[in-house]
């Protein structure tokens, strides 16, 4: 594929607009969706400790999403 340098430039500026936006996007960290939540006892296998519910939406810095192997 061939393109003009005019459309070169507009695709380019396109794709860093999209990334832009996507980077944007606020993360969702909660504790709902950390590998080292378990759910049903309210338990974080990081602290060893029962996450309050009221902290669970929030997460932590610790949050870790699947091991993808």
């Amino acid at each position: 594929m061939k393109v003009t340098p005019y459309q070169k430039k507009e695709m380019c500026q396109t794709l860093r607009d999209a990334l832009a936006i996507v980077e944007a996007l606020p993360e969702d960290r909660s504790c709902r969706l950390c590998e080292h939540f378990e759910e049903l006892r309210g338990y974080c296998s990081e602290w060893r400790s029962n996450v309050p519910s009221d902290a669970r939406a929030q997460g932590c810095e610790h949050w870790e999403s699947d091991i993808p192997f």
